[in-house]
């Protein structure tokens, strides 16, 4: 009896011994989980441009749909420009009516306008809206795509080459970089019309000639992670599935970028892990904000006012480890003595220089108030009451 339990116990221990050599040998384990990952990824703060974490991040790969992202930005450049409007009403070509892959299904012939196209091509990566889009602004694909090119170098965006619009396949070269992609993204989200649009999740758009499209938000975060209001994905069998994401808790807002993941969910996945440790580690905090006056007066002279509030002429947002910034901050002010009338609202008269980490940022100031020459009554009554 005992003989066959030691038969037994050795037969399993050497069972066990075995399964573990050859799991520790394989070489399947690293190898699965090295493919796994995404072949580039950066993530940072969107106010700062502050790195939280960056991998492969100039190195150049195909980004699928998210070239669209710098379709839009043009758009939205443009309607700031005054040279386009949303409510505009567009005529959809041929081209643009017969493009495949994903689209809002367009009919050739029929009119929509710009917003809708801009729901089309934010929502559901549209490449007929972006082929429409790219016409109205400038006439054709190939103009468009010129000016997409002249853009980037603009932005500095010195991995990235534009081929078309929307991010197909195409015999002709066409790249970008983790880090460009963020660079573009980021000038995106500077217009606050392109929210109306990403933070769509799902929507019944009816059609002028009346049939239906559901419309559902590409990127699923908008959905499941809390604080993400933007975003674009993209996918085709050489680039795989990328992302270009952002998510705001607070005065933080975080911007990752993701390209060639190996699965939709693991792209996902990566984006929700990272946001995590950003918001979790990390903070924005608003160091001076426009149109909040400082707790610094100026004596005024040639005015009814003795003295006047200052206020910064632009935002400045500072990003660091959490409970660190306010400890790091120096702030020196820059004015002359006295301010002298007229002087009108947020005219620079000074400046704020803040340091912080090393770096310094300066920061323009203005007078709180318009301030008007004092008038001949005035002046009198005010010579006299000081007597």
């Amino acid at each position: 009896m005992k003989r066959t339990f030691y038969s037994k116990f050795f037969v399993i221990t050497t069972l066990i011994i075995t399964v573990f050599a050859v799991l520790l040998r394989s070489p399947i384990n690293s190898t699965a989980y090295a493919s796994s990952l995404p072949k580039a990824t950066y993530t940072c703060d969107y106010y700062t441009g502050s790195v939280i974490s960056a991998n492969n991040e100039n190195q150049r790969f195909q980004i699928a749909s998210m070239v669209k992202i710098m379709t839009a930005l043009l758009v939205f450049e443009e309607i700031d420009k005054g040279n386009v409007s949303i409510d505009d009403k567009v005529v959809i070509s041929d081209t643009a009516g017969g493009m495949g892959g994903s689209q809002m299904f367009l009919s050739a012939g029929s009119e929509y306008t710009i917003s809708d196209l801009l729901k089309g091509l934010i929502v559901v990566s549209g490449n007929d809206c972006s082929v429409q889009l790219a016409e109205v602004v400038s006439g054709s694909e190939s103009a468009f795509v010129s000016k997409m090119n002249q853009r980037a170098d603009q932005l500095g965006m010195s991995n990235t080459l534009f081929s078309n619009c929307t991010g197909l396949p195409s015999v002709d070269d066409q790249y970008s970089s983790a880090k460009d992609v963020s660079i573009m993204f980021r000038e995106l989200l500077k217009h606050p019309l392109y929210f109306d649009y990403s933070k769509v999740w799902i929507e019944d758009y009816v059609h002028p000639d009346g049939h239906v499209t559901q419309l559902v938000n590409t990127n699923k975060l908008i959905r499941f992670y809390n604080g993400c209001d933007g975003g674009k994905t993209g996918y085709t069998s050489q680039a795989r599935y990328c992302l270009a994401s952002t998510a705001k808790r607070g005065d933080t807002r975080i911007v990752n970028v993701i390209i060639g993941a190996e699965d939709s969910k693991s792209r996902f996945a990566e984006a929700s892990n990272t946001y995590n440790y950003a918001f979790a580690n990390y903070e924005s905090v608003s160091v001076l904000k426009v149109d909040v006056p400082l707790d610094v007066k100026l004596a005024v002279r040639g005015a009814n006012i003795d003295n006047v509030s200052l206020m910064p002429i632009s935002n400045l947002t500072l990003f660091g480890k959490k409970g660190e910034v306010h400890k790091d901050i120096d702030i020196d002010y820059q004015l002359p003595s006295f301010v002298k009338a007229p002087v009108k609202t947020g005219e620079q008269i000074g400046v704020a220089r803040v340091v912080f980490n090393g770096e310094e940022y300066v920061v323009g100031l203005g007078v709180s108030q318009e301030i008007l020459p004092i008038s001949y009554p005035d002046s009198l009554t005010k010579i006299i009451k000081n007597w």
